[in-house]
Order: C-alpha cells, then structure tokens, then sequence
C-alpha cells in the first residue's frame, strides 16, 4: 500500500484556526493569461500557479480578525498574508480561488454591510510589445516553460493588489461560472442570505478596476 509522510506544516499561534481552504484547478483551456493596463496600453500578465494554496483563518489575538495566507503547496512557503478587521463572525465567511484572484466574503461590523475582498497576484513584469507577448505565450519553448516553473518556485516575483467592495445583500456562499475554451468571462456566483442567486460581474470585482 501506500506510505504518507508529511513533507511540511504551517505553524499558526495559538489563537489562529483554520476556517477555509481553496486551490484553483488550473485548465489553460477555461483561463485568459493578462490584464490590460488601459493608461499604458500594456499588459500585466497573471500570476497562475496551480500549486498555491489559499487558508483563511481566524485570529482571537486583540480584536478578532481574518488572516489570509498564500501558501505554495510543494514547499510549505508563505507566499503572502493579509489582515482584515471589523468582521462579524455571526454571518457566514466565504472563500474563493479562481486563477490569480482569491475573494473572501465577510459582513463588516463596522460598515454594517457584506463586503467583498479581493487579493489578485499579477506576474511582476508589465509587457508593451506586442510581438514579445506571442512568442512568450503562444510560441513558448520548452526551456521558457522550464524557467517559468523553476521562476514559481525559488522566486515567486508577483505583485499583489488588494480592493474591498460592498455587496448589498447578505452572501451564504460563493461560486464561479465553467465554459468551454474561455469563451465568456467566468463570471462570480453568489449565494445570498434569501437564497437569491446573482451573478457578478468579474470586471466590477477588479482590483485595477478604474474608478468611474
């Protein structure tokens, strides 16, 4: 049969517990590479790794709060940590990894009021040619896919942008939209309270989004 060892584990305080966990499942066929960059006309390419591991977990230490990890699944790295205050641990908590973007839901207590939150990773490369950008991503070699894999493990070298927004009705649970080929945008499902469901558009939940 067959034997588990344990390879790596993560050391939380005392006053941490786990609440959730989420890996996106990677598919090249369902996912888009890049992020226009409308003020430079540039692209900012996605940082997709299929290895990472989101936790979100809740801390007792002072005011409660959340705290979430970016983990990589091979070596036990934390990648990234974030904190977030003001939850009202009554409500329900959601947690979502859908390629470099992670949602987290909460009701903020001092708000009054659902919130989204959204930790996005982009590689920490703005590409402006466009020729540069076919034979990276569409003409690859094999030694680039080589570097690319060796360059996610030693050296993450991605950029994290973090947004909070407000959704109105009360979230149970949420989801993403599957298609073929990528041929819509996977838009986000959302469970509310009422047990309504809506779908939200993954533009208006864009950390880079620009303000109207």
């Amino acid at each position: 049969g067959f034997k588990l060892q344990q390879t790596w584990n993560i050391a939380l305080s005392q006053e941490e517990t786990v609440l959730k966990t989420a890996q996106f499942d990677y598919d090249p066929e369902e996912s888009s590479f890049g992020n226009i960059v409308p003020e430079e006309k540039k692209v900012l390419f996605k940082f997709i790794d299929s290895n990472n591991i989101a936790v979100l977990s809740r801390s007792n230490f002072g005011r409660p709060h959340l705290i979430l990890y970016i983990v990589n699944g091979v070596t036990g790295r934390i990648l990234d940590s974030r904190t977030q205050y003001e939850i009202d641990f009554t409500h329900p908590v959601s947690l979502l990894f859908e390629e470099n973007a992670i949602f987290v839901t909460y009701f903020n207590s001092e708000k009054l009021k659902y919130e989204f939150w959204v930790t996005e990773l982009y590689v920490d490369h703005i590409e402006s040619s466009f020729t540069d950008l076919l034979e990276k991503h569409w003409f690859g070699s094999k030694e680039t896919e080589e570097e690319e894999e060796k360059y996610n493990f030693e050296d993450p070298g991605f950029v994290v942008f973090t947004e909070k927004y407000a959704f109105i009705p009360g979230i149970k649970e949420i989801g993403t939209i599957q298609n073929r080929k990528g041929v819509s945008r996977k838009n986000i499902i959302v469970i509310t309270s009422s047990n309504q469901v809506y779908s939200v558009d993954r533009i208006f939940l864009n950390t880079r989004r620009q303000p109207p």
